[in-house]
């Protein structure tokens, strides 16, 4: 599946690769469009069109998340190296799981552990407000939000709901007809969405605040102790209440 994936992917990027070098400099006019800034570059430049022509290489090996190389060209596509980077690890799991079941489980805690743990501690040594625009002066998207090792809280929850998949249907895939069965069903429904808006909208409470203030740690309105809690929970959050709503919906029990 993961090359059909990649079959469809590197061809599309390659082509907004070659269209962004040879023609998005040819669509545009206008001062700010035409203007030469004091770097050499021009408008067109910041969607990648001078840098992709000598950087093409770095896409096709899903390397664009390397501090080296980000934001060189298409930097919005550090996600499919993020993508492509961590399902490099899933034989591993695949191989655990197959060996011992216990074993593969023990192998995804301890990574998901680690997971969570690590962006606390990047939070802690970095001195940052663990939000994207909050946290960006002082690289937190470049350092966290861009690489791998935080992300892969979504890839192994995901590797979680796999393992659960055939046990869930199994046990669960009869439509609920008492009236305790459709409750849970609606219970987790509710906890699978509250989850997903807590991740969504718990940013708000790092913006109750001027600007200045809001990009403080120290002095920002949400707690230190809840920041460092955010930084290690809130993907987390939102991936497991959106694996709890998609096996609801495969069980016929959402909602």
């Amino acid at each position: 599946v993961r090359h059909a994936a990649l079959a469809r992917l590197i061809p599309a990027e390659f082509f907004c690769m070659v269209f962004i070098v040879n023609v998005l400099p040819l669509l545009g006019t206008g001062i700010l469009w035409n203007t030469e800034r004091p770097d050499g570059r021009h408008c067109f430049d910041f969607a990648g069109a001078g840098e992709c022509s000598q950087y093409w290489w770095v896409n096709l090996f899903f390397l664009q998340d390397v501090d080296k190389y980000l934001g060189k060209c298409m930097p919005h596509t550090w996600y499919l190296a993020n993508d492509f980077q961590l399902y490099l690890t899933a034989p591993f799991f695949a191989l655990a799981y197959g060996i011992d079941k216990r074993a593969g489980w023990a192998l995804l805690a301890v990574s998901l552990a680690i997971g969570v743990a690590l962006p606390m501690v990047m939070t802690s040594q970095h001195d940052w407000v663990p939000e994207i625009v909050a946290g960006g002066m002082k690289g937190y998207h470049k350092l966290f939000y861009m690489k791998p090792w935080c992300r892969c809280p979504s890839f192994l929850i995901g590797i979680a709901a796999g393992w659960a998949w055939p046990w869930l249907r199994e046990r669960y895939g009869v439509r609920p007809v008492t009236t305790k069965d459709r409750m849970a069903g609606w219970l987790w429904s509710l906890a699978g969405i509250g989850l997903c808006a807590t991740a969504t909208f718990g940013r708000m409470a790092f913006w109750q605040c001027d600007f200045i203030t809001c990009m403080d740690p120290h002095r920002s309105p949400v707690p230190r102790a809840l920041q460092y809690i955010w930084a290690g929970f809130s993907i987390v959050a939102w991936c497991l209440g959106l694996a709890i709503i998609m096996i609801l919906c495969f069980l016929g029990r959402f909602l």
